[in-house]
C-alpha cells in the first residue's frame, strides 16, 4: 500500500480547505474528512512500522490505503471541475454560484459521504487496531525483537567473514593502520564510511584485532538500528573495566524498564574518569545518526595519550560530525573488477582457485559486474554457486538472469537483501518524504544515470517536497538529494565543476531491492506488452520499448494514474503510437514525461490534462505548440529542450505557476558556430510568469519588449538570452539587477560583430555562479570582478583588446575559464598566486596569441588545459612544468611545430610536459595519444 501518500494527502486537503472559492457544502465535508484522516494516520503509521518489523501483512493498512486513493481522486476531481467551470460564460458571477456547476459537485459530495461511511465501518474495529499496537509495544522486548535480532544477526555476521578469503583489503588495511599509528598525542577519530555490504566492519575488525593489544584499554561497541544508550554503555563499560562491576549498575530499577538517570550519569562519569589517563582504542560499529555519536563523544576524553576512536557508518554526515576538524574520514571503495572476479571464484570453487575456468568467465564477469564491487554480495553469490553441485554454465546464466528476483524474495541471498535494506529502513524512520524520493528513482531503467535537475523537478511535481519557511522548493529538494547521496543510497555518476552532482543512479543490487518494494507498494507499474493487464489502482505507469503499440486496448479510465513515463531503450524506435485515447484515459495526470519518445507532433489530448504539473517532450521532433497549452494552469515544468520548436504561443502567459521553462536546442553542424544555441520567440506578456525559476533560451527581439518584461521575473535563477540587439544591452542590465537570486546567466548578441553593451550594471546578482557571454565586448564589464561566487565563465567572440586575465585572476571561486576568440592580443601572462581554484582552462581561436607565460605559483589547482586552433602559438606555455596538478593536456588543430615540440622522441619541450599523465592531439578529426 502506498502509505506515504497519507501525509501528502492531508497536505492537499488542508490546501483545499484554504481556497476561498470552495463550495460551501463540500468545504464542510472536506473539513470532516481531514479530521478523520488525521485521526487514523497515527494508527496507520504505527501499524505500518509494525508490519515492516515483523514481516506480517496487516489488511487494515491496505483497506485504508484504498480509501486514501479514493480521497485523492475526489480532491483532484474537485480541482478539475473547478478549472473547467472557471472558463464558462458567467465571469460576472462567483463561479460557485453559476447554475450548471452544481451537478458534478453534488456527485462529489455523494462520493465523499460514501468514503466517510467506509472509514466509519473500519473505525468500528479501532479497538482491534489499538490492541495490535498495544500488543506490539508489549512484545517489543520479545516478539518483535525476533525480527530485529535476525536483522542485527545478519549485520553482525559480516564480522565473521573469513578474512583470509576477502580480497582487496590489503591497501585499506595498510592505510587504516597508518592513520592509527600516526604520531599524534591528541585523541583522534577515524571514520570509515560507505554503503552497506562494502566490508567496513570486516576491515575494522581485522585492524582492531591486529592493534588492540598495543593500547591500555580497548572496546568494540556494535550500534544497531534498535539503538539503546543503556545497552551500548553497558557494552563499553564491561570491556573497558571488566572487573569493576560498573555495568551491573546499569540494570533496570525495580518496577522500571530502564536504569535511573542518576545511575546513567554516574556510570558515564566513572568511565570517563577511568579513561582520563589511559591510551585507549574504541570502535563504534555502524552508527546511524549524528546524535548517537554525541552520546558517546562526551564519554571519551581527549587525554593527549594517543588514543584512537574508530567509527563505521553508512552516512557521510555522521562520518563528518564524528571526525570534526582533527579527524580523518576514509571512504571505503568497492572492489576493482579484477579483485572482485578473484573473490567470486575463490568462494564459488575453493580457496585454491585464483580465477574461474575459461568456459565460465563470461558469466562470472557479468555476475561480478552486477555486484559492482560489493564484497558481501560477491561472497554470498559465491557460496550459492558452491552449494549448487551442478555448476553447469546454464546455472550461472540462470543465476545472473534471476538475481533481482532472488534478492526480492526470502531465499538464499536474503542476507544481502537484509544488509542493504537496513539503509532503506533507516531512511523510512527518518522521513517518508525522503523515502518516496528514493523510491521514485527506481522508476528509471536499471543503470540509468538520471539528471539530478530532472529528478528534483519531478519530485516537486509529485508533491514529495515539504515547504520550509521562505526556502524555495528547489533548495529543499536539493537537500533531499544530498541526504540520499550522503547516506550512500544513491551513487553520483557525474559531477559539475564545483562538485555538485549532475547525474546519479542506484546501485544495481539496491535497485533490485527498491524496485521490489516499489512494486509491492503499488508505487508504479511497468507496461512491457500491449496486452498487459494494468490492474485497478496504478499511480505511475511506465511504458518500455517492448510495448510497441499504445493505442490502448484496455477499457475504462484510470483515475488513480498520476504519472506517465515513456522510456525508449532503443532511440531509433518509432513504432509506438500515442493516440488521443491514451491521453484521455488519464484525466487526472500530474506528470507526463515523454523524453526521447518518437514524436513529430504535439500529442492530442494533453490540453485536457488540466492538473498537469510536469510536461517533458525533450529530445523529440515536435515543431509546434497548440494555443490550448494555455489551459494547463497548474503546469510547473515545461521541458522542450532539444525539440524543433521556434515560437511559444501567447497563451503561455496564462501559466502563472510555471517555474521551469526550458525550450532550446544546440546546432553543431559547423565548427564552434556562433549561433549554435537556437532559442525561441516569446510573447511580450511573459513578464506575468512571476514564479519562473528557469527561463532558457529566449530571443530578445526589440519589438517584443521581452527585455523590459524580464525585470518583473525577480525569482529567476537561470536566464538564457539570444539575439540581443546592441541598443537593448542597457535595458537588460536594468532587468538583471532585479534578479538577485540569479545563479546562471547566458547572453548572446544578435550577430557575431554586434557589441554587447553590458557596462551599466551597478548591482550584479551577488550569487551568480555561471556566466556565458557571446558577442563583441569593447571592454571587460567592471562588475564581473565583483562576482565572488562565480565558478565558471565563458567568453566567446569578445575580441577584447585588453588582457581579460587581469579582471578575472582574483575571483576567489572561479574553477573554469574559457576564452574563445575573446582576446586579440599576442601575449597572456598568469601571475603568481592567481587563479587559486581554477581547474579547467581553455584557449580557442586566439588567432594572434604567440606567448603564454605561467609564473611559478599560478594556477595551483589546474587539472585540465585545452588549446584549440591558436595558429600563432608555436610552443607550450612557458612554466607549464610548474603546474604540478595538471592531469590532462588537450590540443586541437594546432601548428605542427607546437605538436612536434612535445613528442616523446626528440621534442624540444617534451621535458616540460613529462609530468602530465594524459596528452592528446587532434588534427582534421583524428586523435593521437602523445602521453
Amino acid at each position: 500500500m502506498d502509505l506515504g501518500a497519507l501525509p501528502f494527502l492531508l497536505s492537499s486537503l488542508r490546501l483545499l480547505l484554504g481556497e476561498a472559492e470552495l463550495i460551501r457544502g463540500i468545504h464542510e465535508q472536506i473539513r470532516n474528512l481531514t479530521l478523520e484522516l488525521e485521526e487514523i494516520q497515527a494508527v496507520l503509521m504505527k501499524a505500518y512500522k509494525e508490519q515492516e518489523s515483523n514481516g506480517s501483512e496487516n489488511p487494515r493498512i491496505k483497506q485504508f490505503g484504498e480509501i486514501a486513493y479514493d480521497i485523492e481522486v475526489v480532491i483532484d476531481k474537485y480541482k478539475l471541475y473547478a478549472i473547467q467551470e472557471s472558463h464558462n460564460n458567467y465571469p460576472q458571477l462567483p463561479w460557485n454560484w453559476r447554475p450548471w456547476n452544481w451537478g458534478p459537485f453534488h456527485s462529489l459530495g455523494r462520493e465523499i459521504e460514501n468514503i466517510r461511511k467506509r472509514i466509519n465501518d473500519l473505525k468500528e474495529h479501532r479497538e482491534r487496531c489499538r490492541d495490535i499496537i498495544s500488543i506490539s509495544s508489549q512484545k517489543a522486548p520479545s516478539g518483535s525483537t525476533t525480527t530485529i535480532i535476525t536483522q542485527e544477526f545478519n549485520n553482525l555476521a559480516s564480522l565473521f567473514l573469513d578474512e583470509s578469503q576477502i580480497i582487496g583489503f590489503d591497501k585499506p588495511v595498510h592505510q587504516l593502520i597508518s592513520r592509527i599509528r600516526e604520531p599524534r598525542s591528541m585523541t583522534t577519530v577515524i571514520s570509515i564510511v560507505g554503503m552497506g555490504g562494502l566490508g567496513k566492519t570486516t576491515l575494522v575488525r581485522k585492524v582492531y584485532n591486529m592493534l588492540k593489544e598495543t593500547f591500555e584499554c580497548h572496546a568494540w561497541v556494535a550500534v544497531e538500528q534498535s539503538y539503546s544508550k543503556t545497552e551500548s554503555l553497558k557494552s563499553l563499560s564491561s570491556q573497558i573495566v571488566p572487573s569493576s562491576g560498573i555495568s551491573s549498575s546499569l540494570e533496570a530499577e525495580p518496577h522500571s524498564k530502564t536504569p535511573s538517570r542518576t545511575n546513567l550519569v554516574h556510570i558515564m562519569a566513572k568511565v570517563k574518569d577511568y579513561l582520563q589517563h589511559k591510551r585507549y582504542v574504541v570502535v563504534f560499529d555502524n552508527i546511524w545518526k549524528p546524535d548517537i555519536w554525541e552520546n558517546f563523544s562526551s564519554l571519551l576524553p581527549n587525554n593527549e595519550c594517543g588514543s584512537r576512536i574508530i567509527v563505521t557508518t553508512r552516512r557521510n554526515d555522521v562520518a563528518n560530525s564524528c571526525t570534526g576538524y582533527s579527524g580523518h574520514v576514509y571512504n571505503l571503495q568497492p572492489l576493482p573488477l579484477a579483485e572482485a572476479r578473484e573473490l567470486l571464484c575463490k568462494r564459488a570453487f575453493s580457496s585454491s582457485f585464483a580465477e574461474c575456468p575459461a568456459e565460465r568467465k563470461e558469466w562470472s564477469e557479468k555476475i561480478v559486474t552486477r555486484c559492482e564491487g560489493l564484497p558481501l554480495a560477491i561472497v554470498e553469490i559465491g557460496k550459492l554457486i558452491l552449494s549448487n553441485k551442478s555448476k553447469a554454465m546454464v546455472e550461472w546464466r540462470k543465476l545472473h538472469d534471476t538475481l533481482g528476483s532472488e534478492l526480492a524474495r526470502t531465499g538464499s541471498l536474503s542476507r544481502i537483501t537484509g544488509i542493504l535494506s537496513l539503509s532503506f529502513n533507516n531512511l523510512m524512520s527518518y522521513s517518508f518524504h525522503h523515502t518516496y524520493c528514493l523510491l521514485y528513482i527506481s522508476i528509471f531503467p536499471k543503470g540509468y544515470a538520471v539528471s539530478c535537475r530532472r529528478l528534483i523537478r519531478l519530485w516537486m511535481a509529485e508533491g514529495f517536497i515539504e515547504e520550509m519557511g521562505d526556502r524555495t522548493l528547489e533548495d529543499v529538494a536539493e537537500d533531499y538529494l544530498n541526504h540520499l547521496i550522503g547516506s550512500n543510497l544513491l551513487h553520483i555518476v557525474d559531477t559539475e565543476i564545483d562538485g555538485r552532482p549532475r547525474t546519479c543512479r542506484l546501485h544495481y543490487l539496491m535497485n533490485d531491492i527498491i524496485v521490489s518494494r516499489a512494486e509491492n507498494e503499488d508505487f508504479f507499474k511497468i507496461l512491457r506488452e500491449s496486452n498487459q493487464n494494468l490492474g485497478n489502482r496504478i499511480r505511475r505507469l511506465l511504458v518500455h520499448d517492448g510495448c510497441r503499440n499504445l493505442s490502448y486496448n484496455n477499457r475504462g479510465s484510470y483515475p488513480y494514474v498520476r504519472s506517465f513515463f515513456r522510456f525508449p531503450l532503443d532511440r531509433s524506435s518509432s513504432s509506438t503510437s500515442f493516440s488521443d485515447k491514451v491521453i484521455s484515459n488519464f484525466r487526472l495526470l500530474k506528470v507526463l514525461d515523454l523524453e526521447n519518445a518518437p514524436l513529430d507532433t504535439f500529442p492530442n489530448g494533453i490540453d485536457y490534462l488540466l492538473l498537469l504539473r510536469y510536461l517533458s517532450l525533450r529530445n523529440t521532433r515536435v515543431k509546434n505548440l497548440p494555443k490550448s497549452l494555455g489551459k494547463l494552469v497548474n503546469l510547473e515544468t515545461l521541458d522542450l529542450k532539444h525539440t524543433f520548436i521556434t515560437k511559444l504561443p501567447s497563451e503561455i502567459a496564462h501559466l502563472h505557476r510555471l517555474r521551469h521553462l526550458l525550450v532550446y536546442r544546440y546546432d553543431f553542424q559547423n565548427y564552434a558556430p556562433f549561433d549554435c544555441v537556437r532559442g525561441v520567440s516569446v510573447h511580450e506578456k511573459i513578464g506575468g510568469l512571476t514564479a519562473l525559476q528557469k527561463l532558457a533560451f529566449v530571443k530578445a527581439s526589440k519589438h517584443t519588449g521581452i527585455v523590459q518584461d524580464l525585470k518583473i521575473l525577480t525569482q529567476l535563477r537561470k536566464l538564457g538570452i539570444v539575439e540581443l540587439e546592441g541598443e537593448s544591452g542597457k535595458d537588460l542590465c536594468i532587468s538583471i539587477e532585479k534578479m538577485q537570486s540569479l545563479h546562471s546567466l547566458s547572453i548572446s548578441s544578435q550577430r557575431m560583430e554586434e557589441h554587447l553593451d553590458l557596462q551599466t550594471m551597478s548591482y550584479p546578482p551577488r550569487h551568480l555562479q555561471r556566466l556565458y557571454l557571446k558577442g563583441h565586448l569593447q571592454s571587460m564589464p567592471r562588475w564581473i570582478s565583483e562576482l565572488h561566487d562565480l565558478v565558471r565563465i565563458r567568453l566567446k567572440w569578445s575580441k577584447l583588446k585588453d588582457n581579460p586575465i587581469e579582471a578575472l585572476q582574483d575571483l576567489p571561486s572561479l574553477m573554469e575559464l574559457q576564452l574563445l576568440d575573446a582576446y586579440s592580443g599576442d601575449k597572456l601572462e598568469f601571475m603568481q598566486k592567481k587563479f587559486k581554484k581554477l581547474k579547467i582552462l581553455e584557449f580557442e581561436q586566439l588567432c594572434q596569441l604567440r606567448t603564454v607565460i605561467l609564473y611559478k605559483g599560478t594556477l595551483p589547482n589546474l587539472q585540465k588545459l585545452v588549446i584549440r586552433c591558436c595558429p600563432m602559438l608555436r610552443a607550450v606555455p612557458r612554466g607549464i612544468d610548474n603546474l604540478t596538478q595538471l592531469k590532462e593536456l588537450e590540443l586541437q588543430d594546432m601548428d605542427e611545430t607546437f605538436i612536434n615540440g612535445i613528442r616523446k622522441n626528440g621534442g624540444e619541450c617534451r621535458r616540460m610536459v613529462n609530468h602530465i599523465p594524459k596528452i592528446r592531439s587532434c588534427s582534421h578529426g583524428c586523435w593521437t595519444d602523445l602521453s
